[in-house]
Order: structure tokens, then C-alpha cells, then sequence
């Protein structure tokens, strides 16, 4: 039994040959360890993303962590000198992880295993013995955990000592498909208020993987059952009749993100947080009732200026955005041009509008997908070049230099939006009408 468990460890470090290496560098009695959710993912049989490798060592690890970086030909360099946590890359082979070294932060392997969050994350595979006799640490039975699919805290006050984990918690429930045990639950109930400790950055990090998970319908559930959601947007989120709009909203958020190309919804506006995550974060505010003005959720969530202004632009879209571009007449670039007239964000109100319009979205499906095709036709870096250009307007109609040129051009945009002007000849026409009317 235990032979088939850790098979997939055993294979992971039999491709890995540096950390095989770790062995023959340490100092005599040490003891190093593979921690953290990387020993979950192997035993649960689930897609490596190779990001960080998370070392464990009892005594100080940073002279190992030197060594190792020599004999990888990686840069060693402290991420908390004064905790012993250092970090060494290989930035010549952009395929390798980085490695994470840190020190027991108890007395022993045990007692670091137990202060840790949920016992999913309390396994470690020893490094500092032969591969055929190591064998899986397991002490609070978190593989038990890990094969039931529940999530389970370590310790009774390990919630209360960082209620980050809170977040987190719900975060892992998501990611595993993992139920909550009782207890956990209420003890993360419990350690909510706690959040107005922790770091806005923190927290901002956290949901920004929420919002960003497959299953962010169940993410939303579960910050309503723990609290997060009133404590962040008010009790006004907790009823049940405010949170069922709430989740319609982000269900048509999913039927709607099928229309648009996944890498468009995947840029990343800020860190951590995609456009599809603020798009989902802000139909969740929407359906929930939290208006522009209810600022205090912005103090406690550091967004960066830009989501700020997207999240506050969507909570003011009009419902009928979509008929109005539907309605249009003009060119396709007119219509590109009217999508510039509405900000800075047109395809995430366009995106909200059609969330707004409840089941009667089907009229509005080709036209989102036009109006995505027609940005990426003729916009140039947010803005769409005028068809005739203002250098043109000088020599060919002797204007001099001026506000009247930009009035000019402006006026041009809106009759090509209206339908009006259609084409190079049609604008130069039109301009040759309004000079003479001058």
C-alpha cells in the first residue's frame, strides 16, 4: 500500500537528479525535507505546474542552500535573512523551478508539520536518506484527508495564528473539489475577523485564485458560508434572495466568456488577477447589491488604480449598452469607433451589459462577437487613427494649428458612428461642407 502511495514521489525525484544532489551536501545529522503542496499534487496524482520547490531543513539552511546553488550553477539570495528563508535559481534554464529553502519554525519536523494550515499541506518526504528507504511523513494523517477529498485544519488554533488561511482554506476546497470538515468550518468562521490584521496584499492574492478557479461559483458559496463576504461587503451579502443574484450573474459570466478568446480573458490586469477574475469579481458586486459608492471594501482590497476603475466602470453600466450597439448603422469602423466612446473599458461593459439583460441574452451573442472582432480590427493601441489625419487637415485645407482641428476630427468620429460618413472620400466631402460653412 504504502509502495503504491508514494510511487509518484519516487518517480518525481528519480527525474529530478538536483535534488538528488541535496544528499551529498549536507552537514553531518542534518535533515532536509520536500514539503509543501507539490507532496499533495504527486500523491494526488495531479498536474505539476513547476513553480517553487519547498525545502525544509532543521538548523540553519542557508550554507546548504549556497552549496546547492553551486552545484546546480544557479544565484543564491535571501528572501527573509533574518527568518533563514532563501531562495536559489537557475535563470539560465527558464524550464527549472526555484527552490525555496527555510528552517524548522518548531523544535522538530513534527512540530513544524502541526503549525501548519491543513493537513493536506502537513506531508514531507525525507531528502536526507537513500530514495529506497525514504518514505512519506505523514503525522496528522492529512493522506487520509487527501483520499476522502476533505479539508481539515492541523492544529485547533492554526486559523486564529494567520486568518490568511481562512482564504486559503476555501481556496484549496476549490482547486481539490475537497469538502470542509465540520469543525474547520466553524473555526474559519471563527478566525474571519481576524482578516483586519493581514496584510490588504495578502488577501488580495488569495482571491484573486478564487476568482480565477474553474469552479468560482462554489468559491463564491463557500466566502458567503465563512463569513468573508459580509465581512468584506457588508451583511448585505449574506441573504440568501441577494446571494442567488449574485450567482446567476457569475454563471452568465461563464455562458458570456465563451464568446471571447480565452487568451484575451486570461491577460492579466494586475497581479494575480486576470480579466476574467475582476470580471467575475465585479458581477459578484453587482449581483450582491455593493454599490460604486460603498468604498470600504477598496481600503481593505489594495486594487491597483486600473482595476479600481474597471470594477467601478462596470458598476455603472447601463443595462441597455447592448441594443444600443445593435442598433447602429454605421460602417464597421464607425462601429468600432462608438465602442472607443465608451471608455476605457468597452468589451467589459459590453460583457456586463449582456450579464444584465437576464435570459434574454441570445439577440446580443453575435453581436459581442462582432464587437470583439471589430476592436482587434481597427484599434491601435486604444485608439482608432482618424481617416483623415490632422497633419492632412493642415496642408490640405491650410488650417493652421488649433483646437479647431481637433474639434474637426472629432465631429468626423461622430458622423461615422451615426452612419453618415462611411469611408475616406465621404469624411473629405464632409469636411469640405463644414469649412465652407465657415
Amino acid at each position: 500500500m504504502e509502495k503504491n502511495r508514494d510511487a509518484p514521489l519516487r518517480d518525481f525525484l528519480a527525474g529530478m537528479p538536483e535534488l538528488a544532489a541535496l544528499g551529498g551536501l549536507l552537514e553531518p545529522g542534518q535533515e532536509c525535507y520536500l514539503v509543501g503542496g507539490l507532496v499533495r499534487d504527486l500523491l494526488l496524482g495531479r498536474s505539476i505546474a513547476m513553480g517553487d520547490i519547498d525545502l525544509l531543513t532543521s538548523g540553519d539552511p542557508s550554507p546548504l542552500a549556497r552549496r546547492f546553488a553551486a552545484r546546480i550553477h544557479g544565484h543564491f539570495f535571501f528572501m527573509d535573512e533574518e527568518r533563514g528563508h532563501s531562495r536559489v535559481v537557475v535563470s539560465a534554464r527558464k524550464e527549472m523551478p526555484a527552490f525555496d529553502f527555510a528552517p524548522f519554525r518548531a523544535a522538530d519536523l513534527a512540530g513544524d508539520l502541526g503549525a501548519r494550515d491543513f493537513t493536506l499541506n502537513a506531508l514531507a518526504w525525507p531528502l536526507h536518506l537513500p530514495p529506497a528507504q525514504g518514505r512519506l511523513i505523514d503525522p496528522l494523517e492529512g493522506w487520509n484527508d487527501c483520499r476522502m477529498g476533505l479539508l481539515r485544519r492541523c492544529a485547533p488554533d492554526v486559523l486564529q495564528a494567520d486568518p490568511l488561511r481562512v482564504l486559503r482554506g476555501v481556496r484549496l476546497a476549490v482547486q481539490l473539489n475537497f469538502a470542509m470538515e465540520e469543525e474547520t468550518q466553524r473555526l474559519m468562521e471563527e478566525a474571519v475577523p481576524g482578516l483586519r490584521r493581514v496584510a490588504g496584499e495578502r488577501i488580495l492574492a488569495e482571491l484573486g485564485k478564487i476568482f480565477s478557479s474553474a469552479d468560482v461559483l462554489r468559491g463564491a458559496a463557500l466566502l458567503r458560508e465563512v463569513g468573508c463576504l459580509a465581512f468584506f461587503f457588508g451583511p448585505a451579502t449574506a441573504p440568501e434572495k441577494a446571494f442567488a443574484g449574485a450567482l446567476e450573474l457569475l454563471k452568465r459570466t461563464e455562458t458570456c466568456f465563451r464568446i471571447f478568446p480565452e487568451i484575451w480573458l486570461a491577460e492579466e490586469i494586475e497581479n494575480g488577477w486576470s480579466r476574467a477574475a475582476l470580471l467575475r469579481f465585479a458581477a459578484l458586486l453587482q449581483g450582491c447589491g455593493v454599490a460604486k459608492e460603498d468604498g470600504g471594501w477598496q481600503q481593505t482590497l489594495p486594487f491597483s488604480r486600473n482595476s479600481r476603475h474597471m470594477i467601478g466602470d462596470l458598476a455603472t453600466v447601463p443595462a441597455g449598452l447592448c441594443d444600443d450597439y445593435l442598433s447602429l448603422i454605421s460602417s464597421n469602423r464607425g462601429k468600432a469607433l462608438w465602442l472607443c466612446a465608451q471608455g476605457k473599458h468597452p468589451l467589459e461593459k459590453m460583457i456586463f451589459a449582456f450579464l444584465l439583460a437576464g435570459d434574454k441574452v441570445e439577440p446580443y451573442r453575435d453581436g459581442l462577437d462582432e464587437a470583439f472582432y471589430l476592436w482587434e480590427e481597427h484599434v491601435v493601441e486604444g485608439r482608432i487613427p482618424p481617416l483623415v489625419s490632422a497633419e492632412e487637415l493642415r496642408k490640405r485645407f491650410g488650417l493652421p494649428a488649433g483646437p479647431r482641428i481637433g474639434e474637426l476630427l472629432r465631429r468626423l468620429a461622430e458622423e461615422e458612428i451615426s452612419g453618415e460618413v462611411g469611408s475616406r472620400e465621404e469624411a473629405l466631402k464632409w469636411l469640405r461642407r463644414e469649412l465652407e460653412r465657415d
